[in-house]
């Protein structure tokens, strides 16, 4: 009786696994890839370092694994080009703001002499002005946005 209970018990369990499978549209089960399928596969860098004494045994050993993508998504000088061009424009936008970029939220509020004294000021005054500087953060956004589709028409001429 255990023997029959053991088995039946394991055969559960093999017929239930489905291990790096998934289940498709149709109701079959096919296998997950194993290795990536992007087109962009990374490039992979491993080191290893090891030291010995005189009489030969390993006293250290180190390793790193790097993977890295060297031109990933495009021509690297475009990209150099997309980053360079990102600061005069954001600069263009909110050059006030890169120059001094707490004056507004700190210093102006005509009200901060009351709580200036307190251990937590800044917190204080980060907290009252959360929903400024989401929507600060927001429409910096919507400039890099902004940024991309000109950029994309500028170099994307055909």
């Amino acid at each position: 009786m255990k023997r029959s209970l053991i088995l039946l018990f394991a055969g559960a369990i093999l017929v239930s696994c489905n291990a790096q499978s998934t289940q498709t549209e149709k109701g079959g089960i096919s296998k997950a890839p194993l290795e990536k399928t992007n087109e962009n596969q990374p490039q992979v860098d491993i080191k290893v370092n090891k030291e010995y004494d005189e009489d030969g045994n390993l006293i250290k050993y180190d390793s790193s694994y790097v993977e890295y993508y060297s031109n990933w998504g495009g021509d690297s000088i475009l990209l150099d080009s997309l980053y360079s061009g990102f600061e005069p424009f954001m600069n263009e936008h909110y050059s006030d703001w890169f120059n001094r970029p707490f004056d507004p939220f700190f210093f102006n509020d005509t009200l901060m002499n009351h709580d200036f004294f307190n251990n937590n000021y800044f917190q204080k005054r980060f907290e009252l002005n959360q929903k400024q500087f989401q929507q600060m953060f927001e429409e910096m956004d919507s400039l890099k946005l902004k940024y991309f589709e000109e950029f994309d028409k500028q170099h994307n001429k055909k």
